[in-house]
């Protein structure tokens, strides 16, 4: 049995001005529920009443998930946003559903509302009423293996989406969600690459297909792979932020810190609130910092001659060095605006303050990051509690 829905005011007036600007019509309905995809976008993206209608939004995207035209359904998704345009969604997919309970597409849309709204039991229970209904029902087993991913429970979603691909062996997104969780829950690589490759195969221009096999490359150390697969992502893409993020982590790895910083700045510059990319810039800075402080110092050691390096010249240097740590403090503050409980962030900043002798601020940073540390961070905390003590007898 559903649970009740409960809607604020202002999302119930949404839902209303959104009925008023654009009712879906019989002819959209009867194309949604007998899977027929390409009529659904064929009528909706000539109707131009849609064009700023969710409901028509979110079927235009599912639609194309289904003909895996998967960048189009990327943007799509991140275009309906907020809870009173997912109050709207559940609402209309609960209606549809309501009115025809055996169907497995009304099911598994009115399903992919609840996960919206992080309902994730009820999306799973929404999911397995459609497979009941239609056993290979790809889009329903892609969508319930997303949910189980989002739970953590990732032997479950790897299983649904082998079995999205065996009801349909050119699903790409089953593809590409099963490698993403061989990377980032199981860590293998190797094999999220195969499924990657499966993707991209099936469709050469899936930008995120191909920045998530550049973080896999990036994990195995294949650094040139992982940057060439950045920059078609990129390509394709120009507007990918978290593509220039990654490929800007990696020219860092590569010590190429004038292009990370390049890319980082690329990355903020779509979008402000990038808490990670202003981090990660900053990580670029005080790398950089460091390693023209270990140059200047490596030339002092070994060239000969009273007359090597004037007092000026040092100077320079030294600004030099010393300003990409403040530049590195400056994009760490930055981020902890965005994020004020962002732990790595504090663990920098903290660094970068000790190199300029700001030991005051960097125990106050170290502290911070002491306190917001999450579990990936434990085996830190024992070496900045002793440099915290180093600190106070300075």
């Amino acid at each position: 049995m559903r649970c009740a829905r409960v809607f604020t005011f202002h999302a119930l007036m949404f839902i209303f001005l959104v009925s008023k600007a654009f009712a879906i019509n019989n002819a959209v309905e009867d194309a949604v529920l007998h899977g027929k995809w390409h009529e659904v976008i064929d009528i909706l993206e000539k109707d131009s009443t849609s064009v700023d209608d969710p409901i028509a939004t979110f079927l235009v995207g599912h639609a194309c998930v289904a003909m895996s035209r998967n960048n189009d359904a990327v943007e799509l998704f991140e275009s309906v946003t907020g809870g009173a345009v997912i109050a709207a969604w559940a609402e209309w997919t609960a209606s549809l559903s309501d009115r025809y309970p055996l169907n497995p597409i009304a099911l598994y849309l009115y399903a992919d509302a609840k996960a919206r709204l992080g309902e994730l039991e009820e999306a799973i229970d929404g999911f397995t009423q459609a497979l009941q209904i239609e056993q290979n029902f790809a889009l329903a087993f892609d969508a319930r293996g997303k949910v189980y991913d989002d739970k953590g429970e990732y032997d479950q979603a790897i299983f649904d989406y082998t079995k999205a691909i065996e009801a349909n062996p050119m699903h790409v997104a089953a593809y590409y969600n099963r490698g993403y969780v061989y990377a980032a829950g199981k860590g293998l690589y190797y094999r999220a690459i195969e499924d990657y490759d499966k993707a991209i195969e099936l469709d050469p221009w899936y930008a995120k297909a191909y920045n998530n096999r550049g973080v896999a490359y990036n994990r195995i150390g294949q650094y040139d792979l992982a940057i060439a697969d950045y920059s078609q992502a990129l390509m394709i893409n120009p507007r990918y932020a978290k593509a220039y993020s990654n490929r800007g982590a990696t020219y860092s790895k590569l010590g190429q810190y004038d292009l990370a910083i390049t890319d980082y700045d690329d990355a903020i510059a779509l979008n402000s609130n990038y808490a990670e990319a202003y981090n990660n810039r900053g990580v670029a800075y005080k790398q950089k910092g460091r390693y023209t402080q270990i140059e200047a110092e490596y030339r002092d050691v070994f060239e000969v001659g009273a007359d090597h390096a004037d007092s000026s010249e040092d100077t320079e240097r030294d600004c030099d060095y010393l300003g990409q740590y403040e530049h590195a403090i400056r994009d760490f503050d930055s981020a902890l605006e965005l994020d004020p409980k962002y732990a790595a962030a504090y663990l920098n900043k903290g660094n970068a303050c000790c190199y300029l002798g700001r030991f005051q601020d960097a125990i106050d940073s170290y502290s911070a990051f002491i306190k917001y540390a999450t579990p990936e961070y434990a085996h830190y905390i024992r070496g900045v509690k002793y440099q915290i003590r180093k600190l106070r007898r300075k």
